[in-house]
């Protein structure tokens, strides 16, 4: 059973990684437990970002969608391509 367990949580790590990014941004409030990721900054910044690039351009807005209804990763929202141009926009 031990062993289940560990291969369980081994496989689902990508899974849950997406998730897990999208909850960093709940370290915008002081209340919220836990260890802040040392780039929470940069983080938020380049959410704020792409929120506005999403608002001008519908592919990222549907890009953005599909990760946050977790079909695609959160990593795909940091594509060399797309990370120049919202980086641009900070």
């Amino acid at each position: 059973m031990e062993r289940l367990a560990r291969d369980f949580f081994a496989a689902i790590q990508d899974t849950i990684a997406t998730p897990w990014g999208v909850a960093v941004n709940d370290f915008v409030y002081p209340a919220t437990r836990g260890v802040r990721p040392a780039d929470l900054a940069q983080r938020l910044q380049y959410g704020m970002a792409l929120t506005k690039f999403a608002a001008q351009d519908p592919e990222v807005h549907r890009l953005t969608v599909e990760v946050s209804q977790l079909l695609k990763p959160q990593a795909a929202l940091r594509e060399p391509a797309l990370a120049a141009r919202v980086m641009s926009l900070i």
